[in-house]
């Protein structure tokens, strides 16, 4: 667990340095078996922000931190069907070719919106489907497949690592807005 909070704060450093901002802490580091984790941080500014990070490689996003991404899980409608998640992933080491019309790109920067089906079973969040995504910052359709194992790994990790997250925060009793 040390290695991992190592890591992330290694990896959330150097982003922060490109972006302009200092972090203030590191809330919350999930754990998984093939090395990749999710990142809870709190910005000196006062922003949270969610960091996908490879250990091995290295290889990072991240995704703003927004109330009803972070509880998408938790809420129903009145059928009892989860409504899709859709949240844009920012990253500046993707491939530039496979998925590179959807979303936009700021310089290098690649700001990608995601658009994913899961259910929920009480303790793990599973994908149904694809992951896809749109031309644009907010699509009209989310119609493309993403096909970038990178761009994959990095939404999956970040929904189905989010009832972790929960648990740690809960767990140390912080309060987020």
């Amino acid at each position: 667990m040390a290695l991992k909070k190592f890591f992330a704060a290694l990896i959330f450093s150097l982003l922060i340095c490109v972006n302009n901002c200092n972090a203030d802490e590191i809330l919350a580091v999930t754990e998984t078996p093939d090395n990749w984790a999710l990142t809870l941080v709190k910005t000196d500014g006062g922003a949270y922000l969610f960091y996908i990070i490879e250990e091995e490689t290295e290889k990072q996003a991240f995704v703003p931190y927004d109330r009803k991404v972070y509880d998408f899980y938790l809420h129903r409608d009145s059928d009892g069907i989860f409504s899709p998640l859709i949240f844009n992933l920012f990253t500046m080491q993707g491939p530039t070719d496979v998925d590179s019309e959807f979303g936009t790109w700021e310089n290098r920067m690649h700001i990608l919106p995601v658009y994913a089906l899961f259910e929920y079973d009480g303790e793990k969040v599973f994908l149904e489907s694809y992951l896809s995504s749109g031309e644009g910052l907010h699509p009209m359709h989310y119609q493309g497949r993403l096909q970038s194992p990178f761009h994959i790994k990095l939404a999956e990790t970040f929904v189905t690592q989010m009832p972790a997250i929960h648990k740690i925060i809960d767990d140390k009793g912080i309060t987020l807005p």
